[in-house]
Formats: C-alpha cells, structure tokens, sequence
C-alpha cells in the first residue's frame, strides 16, 4: 500500500523507497511524479543519511544525484539546507537553497 500524508499547508507527501536499506524519503506529491521515474538509494555522508541516484552519463562514467539537489535545481556551488535537520525529509517545505553559514547555523 502507498504511504500518504497530508504533509504541510495541505500539500500531500509521498514516501520513495531507497533500494535494499528499508529506509525511505518523503517528498511532496507534485515531485514524486518526476522521483518516482528512478531508483533510488541511501548513502551515509558526514553522518547523515541522505538519498541518491546513480545516472550513467557517457556509458564509462556515472555521477551520483542527490534526491534534495534535483528536486530543486541547485547548481553544483549551491547549498541545500534541510530545516529539520532531517535529510530524507525532501518535501519543498523543509528544504532550501542556503548559504554555507545559513546552513551552519542550523546544525
């Protein structure tokens, strides 16, 4: 069964499976629709979780793709925030792009 929540200011969430971990993200209906096209998977970085994709750009090379950082276009310099701390939790309304002392400050 698919797991819905009604989420923030009535937006509904979604939840995303990351491939063999049992864990899972959430993120905003409306960006499910173009999420739910890969697979996805979890990955540990400076100890905390975060979700990814693998996308074969050439056949000989594959670059990893944060879920948070597709979703909302950032260009490589750019910095996500996640407000809640919690970095599965992808819905628009705990993500943003920040400055690296914006995201400081909220660890």
């Amino acid at each position: 069964m698919e797991w819905r929540d009604q989420g923030v200011n009535g937006m509904e969430a979604k939840r995303i499976q990351l491939g063999g971990s049992g864990l899972t993200a959430i993120v905003d209906a409306i960006d499910y629709v173009d999420l739910e096209k890969f697979r996805w998977y979890a990955r540990k970085d400076h100890g905390k979780v975060y979700a990814f994709r693998i996308e074969n750009t050439d056949g000989k090379h594959k670059r990893t793709i944060l879920m948070h950082r597709q979703m909302m276009s950032a260009a490589d310099k750019q910095v996500i925030d996640h407000w809640n701390g919690d970095t599965l939790d992808n819905r628009r309304c705990n993500v943003r792009i920040a400055s690296r002392r914006e995201n400081s400050a909220n660890r």
